[in-house]
């Protein structure tokens, strides 16, 4: 049957998220930025931006911004509340 399906159905989008940051930082200091850069742009249809950071990181790296897509995670800001800043110190 799944010849019966049209065609947009058969396609598989590849998408990524990277977990922080700091994998940014940890592939620039390893020299593999630039193969991370050229995997997403020739392998992914997509990259999950969690943050304006990180969407300026990917940026920068040279990844392309069509494939750029912002989803803040999802925090619960009536269950988890930031500190007042005289709490934090």
């Amino acid at each position: 049957m799944l010849h019966a399906l049209p065609a947009s159905f058969k396609k598989v989008h590849k998408i990524l998220k990277l977990g922080a940051i700091a994998d940014f930082e940890e592939l620039r200091k390893s020299g593999k930025d630039s193969f991370l850069r050229d995997r997403i742009n020739q392998d992914f249809d997509l990259l999950i931006c969690v943050s304006s950071e990180m969407r300026r990181r990917c940026l920068g790296l040279g990844i392309s911004p069509r494939k750029l897509v912002d989803t803040p995670n999802g925090v619960d800001t009536d269950r988890y509340v930031p500190p007042s800043s005289e709490a934090r110190f």
